[in-house]
């Protein structure tokens, strides 16, 4: 890569999972139990497991990011399910590489059985190595973590790394039955995606089954969506610093993605307004230092090209804690135009804190060998 030319890096993109895939890289023992999707009397397509519908609502233009008119999940933009298609779109864009989440996978952990679930998630990271395979310089993936236990959690963490070459792992936020991601049970898994240098991002995605923040309060998915994606990231990064998570693995990479960056600031003036009253510092005695610092060390979110808030929170909470991304190919991204979009938001910073955002971050949460 050029000294002269800014790294740009794509910090959360998304794939869009064939129909077919599931049944195809399922072990045989689960290929019977594989979802899929099936389409209603009225045209809504939902996403199917074992009967139970699995999406809070349609998929039929889940993907349709700069596709125009869509009817069918299938007929989504074809760099989600293709990945030349995809290189040429970053190309197109002036994308030197992207960090690939899934579409329907954010909604697994909706799924029952532990086991379907286990096997959903090794099927689906099988198929995205298959993906990256095509570019394995520029298409990176983010293994799909099972909540369901550490154990599972640090197994399919070690395979995906070891076996697979993926850069990167995703949880979702929400609790499974019980168990919450910052929970002390859970620092097997935090420790090992230190020791392996993993950066581990935080995603949220509207599923059926699984406990979300404030949906309760709304019946549309646009409600749904404002409320969900960021008030799990607030719980999840209040976990994670007020409970010692971060204090405890200090090498530890976390990013808070798909929910916007104007809500760290302040939140983080909050936790921090709390962990020096005198009434609530012997209860979060977990934190040894303030929450800016910890964050500032170990945290990254991403923002999206058009925020406001971009430059307070750099003043505050540091440029190297930003990342952007395209959202691609979901229809509340940005494309074409992102990066154009993102340079502007990013004119009013010095130029050294843009090369951070654009990419540099990317590469330091990721571990990324470009």
């Amino acid at each position: 890569m050029s000294s002269a030319r800014s790294l740009v890096v794509d910090a959360d993109g998304h794939v869009l999972e064939p129909a077919q895939m599931w049944r195809d890289y399922l072990e045989p023992g689960l290929r019977s139990r594989a979802p899929s999707i099936e389409r209603r009397p009225d045209g809504r397509e939902d996403f199917v497991i074992e009967g139970k519908v699995i999406s809070r609502f349609g998929i039929n233009r889940i993907g349709a990011l700069g596709v125009g008119a869509v009817e069918r999940y299938a007929d989504n933009c074809p760099g989600g399910f293709d990945p030349r298609a995809r290189l040429a779109d970053l190309d197109r864009e002036g994308i030197d590489a992207a960090v690939l989440y899934p579409t329907l996978g954010l909604m697994l952990g909706g799924v029952e059985s532990v086991v379907l679930y286990i096997g959903l998630c090794r099927a689906y990271n099988r198929w995205l190595a298959d993906y990256c395979s095509a570019a394995p310089q520029r298409l990176f993936g983010a293994a799909m973590i099972p909540v369901t236990g550490v154990e599972a959690a640090v197994a399919e963490l070690k395979f995906s790394a070891l076996q697979l070459g993926h850069r990167a792992a995703f949880l979702r936020p929400n609790p499974w039955q019980g168990r919450k991601i910052y929970d002390q049970e859970w620092d097997p898994f935090w420790e090992a995606a230190a020791e392996m240098n993993l950066g581990v991002g935080i995603h949220e995605g509207l599923a059926m089954n699984l406990p979300t923040v404030g949906v309760e309060r709304f019946d549309d998915m646009a409600c749904q969506h404002i409320v969900s994606h960021t008030l799990e990231m607030q719980c999840a990064s209040l976990g994670l610093i007020a409970h010692g998570v971060l204090e405890r693995f200090p090498s530890l990479r976390v990013a808070f993605l798909e929910s916007g960056g104007g809500w760290v600031l302040p939140w983080l003036d909050r936790i921090e307004e709390h962990w020096e009253s005198a009434s609530f510092r012997r209860v979060l005695g977990a934190m040894k230092r303030p929450p800016f610092e910890t964050f500032r060390r170990q945290c990254f979110v991403s923002f999206e090209a058009d925020e406001k808030t971009l430059a307070p929170h750099a003043a505050h909470c540091g440029a190297e804690t930003i990342l952007w991304a395209t959202d691609y190919p979901h229809p509340d991204g940005t494309f074409p135009g992102a990066v154009e979009k993102i340079r502007e938001a990013l004119s009013p910073l010095p130029e050294p804190s843009q090369r951070l955002v654009l990419g540099d971050n990317a590469r330091r949460l990721y571990a990324l060998p470009i």
